[in-house]
């Protein structure tokens, strides 16, 4: 199993080299000050829901390391959910829910997932 790192993606870039090559490779420059870090997050990212917010996350498989980037800081239990979800055995604490954005919408703790491809999302209710 990899090293799994939760971090917001602007700390994220500043703080490892892996992701800063990994930015450079899609031939952004993370020095740059027209950088935006949160551009990663355009089109349809992955959703976090966790006590009536939402957040934008991806994660990154670099090196032994699973880095999941997201759009703002984490609290303690979001960090818990994305560290449980993004592991290879995230089936014992998530289970599908209802596949419908209004389901979603009304849940304390799920994620919407999409895996970076495609146009349809998984639901996933936070079942720990």
């Amino acid at each position: 199993m990899k090293d799994i790192i939760v971090v917001q993606i602007s700390e994220g870039i500043k703080r490892y080299p892996d992701l800063q090559d990994w930015v450079r490779f899609f031939d952004d420059d993370p020095d740059s000050l027209d950088f935006v870090a949160c551009s990663f997050f355009e089109g349809d990212p992955d959703i976090l829901r966790c006590d009536g917010y939402k957040q934008h996350f991806l994660a990154v498989d670099l090196n032994d390391t699973r880095y999941v980037l997201t759009s703002d800081i984490v609290t303690d239990p979001e960090r818990l959910m994305l560290e449980r979800f993004c592991s290879d055995d995230f089936q014992d604490s998530f289970t599908k829910g209802v596949q419908s954005w209004e389901s979603f919408n009304r849940s304390d703790r799920s994620i919407a997932y999409r895996g970076g491809s495609g146009y349809v999302y998984t639901i996933w209710d936070y079942a720990a």
